[in-house]
């Protein structure tokens, strides 16, 4: 070599984990003859991380080199140099953010309110917060279904079962890992039923969900702490009321076929069979309904017709629930 080479030794370390602290093989700078004036040795520390971890296994690691020379007046020359790198013990944690993603009105009778039929999405974000990556498929959230808040702040447990949880999206490399700094979303579904709907409509946050506890495995093995503290277990939101009642009213001839006497009007003395429906268009169940007839208008005068209404009942009515009618 001349005075203007330089040498680049490369002396690798792979480490890799071990059981209680980390385990290290270097290879020897081999012999390169002379070595001229401004000649430079490099020796490279190679770091290799455990298969699938995203942090090596912790330590402070420090890495010493030395150099030993002939001189041409037959003597030797020696020098060391030490290298320290901090590699950060690992952290293996995740917080989990559930949230209320939708509630749907496409399935149940009222189509513009929410009412028993709908469907009410959760959303569960799966933060890693630590240095070490967490198995996806090894997720698992312990979520015991909404509750129902009445007007006066009962809870009562859902009528259905909260759907499965499982993996929506955020795996951007497509390998199954929450790496560090990577949040993955999550859904389950709950089907309302209409006692849930007659509970929690017009009551603030009358629909509440919270999460017990989650669980996940580490790629490097172990469990995942759960961050509780950091998390947003509880998911709330409201449904709104939309109480309706319709009555329609028709006559008939024969207490069945719709007939005004506007074609073949009515003869002096024929009965005419009225006919009320009623109907809840809305989305919360009605109680206690009742039905009755309240006054006839008629031409007066010379010639006018004398009515004479017999009413059988005033109809109660029990309860309707959304989409239902009585006639």
């Amino acid at each position: 070599m001349n005075s203007n080479e330089t040498a680049n030794l490369k002396s690798p370390t792979n480490i890799r984990p071990a059981q209680g602290g980390i385990a290290m093989t270097k290879t020897n700078i081999m012999n390169r003859g002379a070595i001229g004036l401004r000649t430079t040795l490099t020796s490279v520390l190679a770091l290799a991380l455990a298969a699938g971890a995203s942090a090596p296994a912790f330590a402070a690691i420090t890495n010493t080199g030395s150099v030993t020379a002939s001189t041409p007046s037959g003597g030797t020359v020696s020098d060391t140099a030490s290298e320290s790198v901090t590699v950060a013990a690992p952290v293996r944690s995740f917080t989990v953010a559930k949230s209320i993603a939708s509630i749907s009105t496409a399935s149940g009778d009222d189509v513009s309110f929410p009412d028993g039929g709908d469907t009410v999405t959760f959303n569960y974000a799966v933060a890693n917060t630590g240095n070490i990556s967490i198995t996806g498929a090894s997720v698992s959230i312990t979520d015991p279904g909404p509750s129902f808040i009445d007007s006066g702040s009962t809870a009562h447990a859902g009528a259905n079962s909260l759907s499965s949880i499982s993996y929506v999206s955020g795996d951007s490399n497509t390998n199954g890992v929450i790496e560090p700094t990577e949040t993955w979303i999550y859904e389950a579904t709950y089907t309302l039923d209409q006692a849930d709907v007659d509970y929690a409509a017009g009551v603030t946050n009358g629909v509440t969900n919270t999460i017990t506890t989650a669980s996940a495995t580490a790629v490097s093995g172990g469990s995942a702490t759960f961050d509780s503290g950091a998390s947003t277990l509880t998911a709330q939101a409201s449904i709104l009321e939309n109480a309706v009642v319709s009555l329609t009213k028709v006559a008939t001839r024969d207490g069945t076929t719709p007939d005004n006497g506007s074609v073949t009007p009515f003869d002096p003395g024929e009965p005419i069979v009225y006919l009320f429906t009623v109907s809840n268009p809305g989305n919360v169940t009605l109680s206690s309904m009742t039905v009755s007839e309240t006054a006839f208008v008629a031409p007066s005068g010379a010639g006018a017709p004398t009515i004479t209404c017999t009413i059988s009942s005033n109809a109660t009515i029990a309860s309707l629930a959304p989409g239902e009618s009585e006639t």
